[in-house]
């Protein structure tokens, strides 16, 4: 998958923060406002599983995205940049005195792929989407790295996170996927 040009990455920071602060604020601008701030370049025109994260202060503040894509990434940071602030139902949502102190990251993820045990997959590099009949869980690559942990924790982590005791990966259908993660305290030291 192509990476995404520097400008597009920093329009869909920009987009991500300008669709928060207009929720926050009950401001709830339209898809036409939001056409003419932030025009839909053709990169963000494709259809690609996103994930959008918040930060205060370095700790997690709301996360909310799709593996699968549902529409394109344009459209997908707009519906998860909105759910992370006001629906991650692991927070309260996001009031307008944080906003100064949020830090907006974006994954952009590349299609599943099955994959088979630890030795599938590459720690830093790859995310975990788990499957059961009756789980799922996901854990973005950025995690693993984050936590220093091996690829069998990785596997072992995905599975708690699907609600599922660890040793349960080993029976679940596996996939990886990559993302390409940027955020604005990235843009901010450039």
């Amino acid at each position: 998958m192509i990476p995404l040009s520097p400008t597009a990455r920093i329009q869909l920071l920009k987009m991500a923060r300008r669709v928060i602060e207009s929720r926050v604020s009950n401001a709830n601008l339209s898809g036409s406002e939001l056409e003419q701030s932030f025009p839909r370049l053709d990169e963000l025109q494709v259809e690609r599983g996103s994930f959008v994260t918040l930060h205060s202060a370095d700790r997690l503040r709301g996360c909310i995205g799709n593996i699968v894509p549902v529409g394109t990434l344009y459209d997908g940071v707009i519906r998860n940049a909105e759910s992370a602030a006001l629906h991650d139902s692991r927070f309260p949502a996001v009031t307008a005195m944080e906003l100064p102190d949020l830090d907006l990251e974006i994954s952009a993820l590349t299609p599943l792929e099955p994959f088979v045990g630890p030795e599938g997959i590459v720690v830093g590099q790859h995310g975990i989407y788990l499957s059961t009949s009756t789980h799922r869980g996901v854990l973005l690559p950025q995690v693993a790295s984050e936590r220093d942990w091996g690829a069998e924790e990785f596997l072992r982590q995905t599975a708690v996170k699907a609600g599922l005791p660890p040793d349960q990966w080993m029976v679940a259908q596996l996939y990886r996927f990559s993302a390409e993660v940027f955020s604005e305290k990235d843009t901010h030291h450039s």
